[in-house]
């Protein structure tokens, strides 16, 4: 054996190794446990947190008995009950001036419209002459005594009346003028030359102290249940008034108007018991009108009536649970429905 490796295995050596290696080998596991200690702890997880169970929210209401009342409601406005229109007698003239405009106050007599007379003026001028000269041979004829000429003369005489009449109210057409004292609330916008050539209405002139109200829905159908006579309440700048209904779209007269026939389909017609103080054409003022009313009867909330394929029902809260209840209704407002039969008062009905 080598000395080296005799020295390997000599037993003397082996345990003086051995001596050393055992404080190595501790201190190793005194270090590996010492790291273990610095490393981060590891958290606990934590539990979940609880959730409350979601409950049905619901709004209720509770069927009560009163009374129910359905309105019209509108703005209305001031207009003349008075109003004169005017349009030419004998179409085919020719504008010379528009005398007025809409707001102008005029007086009876006044001139709205010229139109050109042409050589009208001198004829009514020859005719007064032919007039003056049929006079003066009527009374020569009677001065003589010849009864055939005195007739002959008498009929030359009206004949020139007549066509001075004639030429003198061919004049006169071609002159629109006022037929009563008023405001002008509508003048046709004429050009001078302007030729008119039919009978249409040129100046409306209204008298402003026959005052009445009128209110022009959107559709017939926002006036249903509107009758003629129905009592008005009226509102004007924080004043109460009352007033009639004078006439609805049903109640209109026929008219082969078009507009005017529109205008009828969709227009209430006010008829006031006194016209307020400061009240003038063109100013406005509430109206209300009560078509429908039910007193002592049981009332819910819209929103609490349901209709499913023809089937009218409301939802009832007893206790714990839900029940549906078929109803019929009767007035109905924006907001509310008057359950007739099928509901108690005092039932809880839950909205939609």
């Amino acid at each position: 054996m080598h000395w080296r490796m005799g020295s390997l295995f000599n037993p003397g050596n082996m345990r003086n190794r051995r001596a050393w290696l055992l404080p190595l080998a501790g201190t190793a596991l005194a270090v590996a446990l010492s790291g273990c200690s610095l490393l981060p702890k590891e958290e606990e997880s934590l539990a979940p947190p609880l959730v409350k169970p979601s409950e049905d929210s619901v709004q209720t209401a509770v069927a009560k008995r009163g009374e129910i009342v359905k309105y019209v409601r509108g703005v209305g406005a001031f207009e003349s009950t008075a109003i004169v229109y005017h349009a030419l007698k004998e179409p085919g003239a020719i504008v010379e001036s528009m005398e007025v405009k809409a707001g102008d106050v005029v007086k009876r007599g006044d001139v709205l419209v010229q139109f050109q007379v042409g050589d009208l003026d001198l004829a009514v001028q020859e005719q007064e002459l032919a007039v003056m000269y049929a006079e003066r041979s009527y009374r020569e004829a009677t001065a003589s005594g010849d009864e055939e000429l005195t007739d002959i003369r008498r009929l030359e005489l009206n004949i020139a009346k007549t066509r001075l009449e004639k030429t003198r109210t061919r004049l006169a057409s071609l002159q629109l003028t006022a037929e009563s004292d008023g405001v002008v609330v509508y003048a046709e916008k004429l050009e001078r030359n302007e030729k008119v050539d039919d009978g249409r209405t040129l100046v409306s002139v209204a008298d402003p102290s026959e005052l009445r109200l009128t209110y022009e829905a959107a559709n017939r159908s926002a006036l249903a249940g509107v009758k003629p006579g129905m009592p008005v309440e009226i509102d004007f700048k924080g004043v109460s008034l009352a007033g009639t209904v004078a006439q609805t779209p049903d109640s209109a007269p026929a008219t082969l108007n078009p507009q005017l026939s529109d205008m009828y389909s969709r227009t209430l017609y006010v008829t006031l018991d006194q016209v307020p103080e400061g009240a003038a054409m063109g100013e406005l003022a509430d109206i209300r009108i009560a078509t429908e009313r039910s007193d002592d009867t049981i009332i819910i909330p819209r929103g609490a009536l349901r209709s499913y394929f023809g089937r009218t029902y409301v939802q009832v809260i007893e206790g714990e649970s839900r029940k549906e209840f078929d109803v019929e209704k009767g007035v109905e407002t924006s907001t509310e429905v008057e359950i007739v039969k099928g509901l108690a008062e005092g039932a809880v009905v839950i909205l939609q």
